[in-house]
């Protein structure tokens, strides 16, 4: 399926565990230009990008906008989540098991595996930045130690110590294995939460931005245009990369 209105065609791929993932593949001139892989946050989809994702291909980068399970019909695009719609996560959502509900959180993670495996293996590309909102920025972090060879840049928005009663510095422990360069951003009321992953972040290679009127994930670059500006000089070193 494709959209030419927005320049974007829907793809699905299986996760490890058979479900069907679906996203929004963005081209750019050639199969090999870096690609960032979007990931939305909770109760969101693959519509969180709509107009992000296009500035990004616009930049030289190819995009893939994924629905993870942990996921429902964005609030900016109105798109609905079609992998957790085939997972059942709103049944899930709606039966107030909070310990199932936690299981669909971590497991989205199979999610962002196979993005990874299907973006190496069907478009080439010569450098991957994956790109995490809210929950998923904490599991973008978590994949990116565990793929060092594959991933070669990280865009945190709105990290926490989300959801692990249990590892309270869960999410730091993570942060303090990525050797990738990694880009943080703080919400205007964030920074008590978001800049102690950030200070756990062990490479030189990082940079934070805390906004002034962003409130929460991606979104905080449509809240706030400036925040545009110091994102795109932290990307612009994957596009020589690529150039050389």
């Amino acid at each position: 399926m494709s959209d030419q209105a927005h320049g974007f065609e829907t793809v699905t791929f299986p996760a490890s565990d058979s479900l069907l993932v679906t996203a929004d593949l963005y081209r750019a001139r050639s199969d090999h230009a870096p690609m960032i892989l979007l990931f939305h946050q909770s109760g969101s989809s693959r519509g969180e990008y709509r107009s992000i994702a296009p500035r990004l291909v616009a930049l030289g980068f190819q995009c893939l906008a994924v629905d993870t399970r942990w996921g429902d019909k964005d609030r900016w695009a109105g798109i609905t989540n079609e992998t957790a719609k085939r997972f059942g996560t709103a049944a899930i959502v709606a039966s107030q098991d909070e310990g199932q509900r936690r299981k669909v959180r971590f497991a989205a993670r199979r999610d962002l595996d196979a993005a990874l495996a299907w973006a190496r293996a069907h478009r080439s590309p010569s450098r991957v930045i994956v790109w995490g909102s809210s929950w998923s920025s904490i599991l973008v972090l978590d994949l990116a130690r565990e793929h060092p060879d594959d991933v070669n840049g990280v865009v945190s928005f709105s990290p926490g110590e989300y959801d692990a009663p249990d590892r309270p510095a869960l999410v730091r422990d993570w942060a303090a294995a990525v050797r990738q360069p990694t880009y943080v951003v703080s919400g205007a009321a964030e920074d008590s939460s978001v800049a102690p992953i950030y200070q756990a972040l062990r490479m030189p290679s990082k940079a934070y931005y805390h906004a002034q009127r962003g409130v929460h994930g991606s979104s905080i670059l449509l809240e706030e245009p400036e925040a545009w500006e110091p994102l795109i000089a932290f990307l612009r070193q994957f596009l020589s990369a690529h150039a050389g």
